[in-house]
């Protein structure tokens, strides 16, 4: 599964920041008070990070209206299906495991049985195993898709120097930092403490 595409060949000055952006409800204020940090500033384009289940109230909240109103095009971060799909199914061999043995666990008169402490152990073991592949998808592959969105995106660009905005979980933040300097080392990437 390849999931960096980009190469090293990007020869313009980038300057990135990074805005917290986690709650499904955010306060229109409280976008406004971001934008405003920009108002001498030319913003060339915005990308914006949600997880799926936060689509639908990522559409009805004050950012994308926002963004519009004030002529910055937006584009949301796209994992591909393909991607997706197998991390999915990975998570679902786990969680059909776990689930057997949590049953079997809860039917056991002695839970320290030899066969209780055996399914204890297994347990365990796939709900660590569970959590894990949510964080490396999480903290990982999606930041690498964010970065590969964001250069991919200044490609075409005429400017030399662009700005740009990234509305997102700040757990990815940092992985996100470490592409974008991997691809192009003279990229500048800022981080806006302000959580919308």
């Amino acid at each position: 599964m390849e999931v960096l595409n980009a190469k090293k060949t990007i020869r313009k000055t980038m300057s990135i920041y990074l805005v917290n952006y986690n709650n499904e409800n955010p306060k229109i204020k409280d976008v406004e008070d971001v934008l405003k940090y920009f108002n001498d500033k030319t913003i060339n384009f915005a990308t914006v990070d949600v997880p799926d289940d936060f689509l639908i109230s990522f559409r009805n909240s004050p950012l994308p209206g926002l963004l519009r109103s004030l002529g910055i095009s937006y584009y949301q971060i796209k994992i591909p299906e393909e991607t997706k799909t197998f991390f999915l199914e990975k998570l679902r061999k786990i969680e059909k495991h776990l689930t057997q043995d949590q049953e079997e666990f809860a039917l056991l008169e002695d839970k320290n049985s030899a066969r209780g402490r055996y399914l204890k152990f297994w347990i365990e073991l796939y709900q660590k195993e569970l959590q894990e592949n949510k964080e490396f998808f999480e903290q990982k592959v999606r930041p690498v898709y964010i970065a590969e969105t964001m250069i991919g995106m200044i490609e075409g660009m005429m400017d030399q120097n662009i700005l740009l905005l990234h509305f997102g979980d700040e757990k990815t933040f940092s992985e996100i930092m470490k592409v974008i300097k991997y691809i192009n080392e003279k990229i500048d990437v800022s981080y806006l403490h302000y959580i919308v």
